[in-house]
């Protein structure tokens, strides 16, 4: 799907389904990126649960504002994305600038 490959990513997504759900072809070849990028996120959900790996995955597929319910309304505030650079890190380096968000 980063890649822009729709049926690469309908193919590798419909392995996935096969094996969790014994059926081939679980997916449709004409979805949508919009929809293909829902079922990604669907599976990863159910896949990795308690895993960790969803808060980046949301990031990355770009659906975090919407998935975190702390963070529904919020898409104003992209620094509760990233992480402050430490003071200590900024003082070592002047030309390391403190992430937009934290500098008050």
């Amino acid at each position: 799907m980063a890649q822009n490959n729709i049926s690469g990513a309908v193919a590798s997504l419909n392995k996935i389904a096969e094996r969790a759900y014994g059926k081939s072809d679980f997916y449709p070849s004409s979805m949508s990126a919009a929809n293909l990028n829902e079922a990604i996120v669907t599976e990863r959900m159910k896949e990795f649960a308690a895993e960790g790996k969803l808060w980046w995955d949301f990031i990355r597929l770009g659906v975090v504002f919407q998935k975190a319910p702390y963070l529904v309304g919020r898409e104003n505030e992209q620094n509760v994305l990233l992480w402050p650079v430490s003071q200590t890190s900024i003082n070592k380096n002047p030309g390391i600038t403190q992430t937009p968000g934290y500098n008050k």
